[in-house]
């Protein structure tokens, strides 16, 4: 299998990709995802959202590592460096956020965690053969390439503006509490979902350092997942709160 998948890997890529950009219309003009505050009946059997969390962020934290393994990667600052960012983030999305919930009553149905298990898989997949088709590279080579560092100073400012905003959204409730809020301070300023700009743009500097297509596959599936995401947030603040701040916009500050 993994012999098939080394040889027809740059065509999975393109599959993947143009399967991402039909989705993300669909995503755009649907209902968005049954879970956290948009969760509805008709969906199955559920679990709590932090265990949730947990299972299916797992794969990928350890997906791309895995694969890279597999693929017989070799490591160089031109893997090690991105590599470690996934690591640090995946780590925090999957092992420290879930457990930082402080409502124990949200649910998420099962189908979508098995669904986004699958998509981490098929992500990690061509994220580790990515990586491992690279050809080594010195610490100093990679500091002197501009979208190295231009790719690590975006996602270092993706990085930033979501745990902020995660950060002021898990400080509105009290340990037991599950009622919704209005967010303030931060990028909450200026866009209703902060959190996901932060996580789409960590995303789009990971594509520009790691130079491949691989990470833009990835960035692509990111902006499919969460740009609805934040749409459905939007309306459904305006429509839960009447005092919502009317100068607050969707995703881009200033824009939309």
């Amino acid at each position: 299998m993994l012999v098939w998948l080394d040889q027809h890997m740059e065509e999975c890529m393109m599959g993947w990709m143009i399967t991402a950009g039909i989705i993300m219309v669909f995503l755009i003009l649907g209902p968005s995802a049954p879970y956290g505050r948009h969760v509805r009946k008709g969906w199955g059997p559920t679990l709590p959202a932090y265990i949730g969390w947990f299972i299916y962020e797992t794969p990928a934290l350890l997906g791309t590592f895995l694969f890279f393994y597999l693929f017989q990667g070799k490591i160089s600052a031109g893997t090690a460096i991105p590599l470690v960012l996934w690591g640090i983030h995946y780590t925090y999305r999957a092992w420290i956020y879930p457990f930082r919930i402080r409502s124990r009553a949200k649910h998420m149905p099962y189908m979508i965690a098995a669904s986004a298990i699958l998509f981490n898989l098929g992500n990690t997949t061509i994220l580790g053969w990515s990586f491992a088709q690279q050809d080594p590279i010195s610490l100093s080579e990679w500091i002197r390439s501009w979208h190295h560092i231009v790719g690590l100073a975006v996602f270092g400012l993706g990085m930033f503006i979501n745990h902020q905003s995660d950060a002021i959204l898990l400080s509105l409730r009290k340990t037991g509490e599950s009622h919704y809020s209005i967010p303030y301070g931060g990028f909450f300023r200026h866009v209703s979902s902060p959190n996901l700009l932060g996580e789409i743009i960590e995303w789009i500097g990971f594509a520009i350092l790691s130079w491949h297509l691989g990470a833009v596959t990835f960035a692509v599936w990111t902006m499919a997942n969460l740009i609805p995401r934040a749409m459905e947030n939007h309306r459904w603040y305006k429509k839960s709160f009447e005092d919502y701040p009317s100068d607050r916009k969707i995703l881009i500050p200033y824009l939309w």
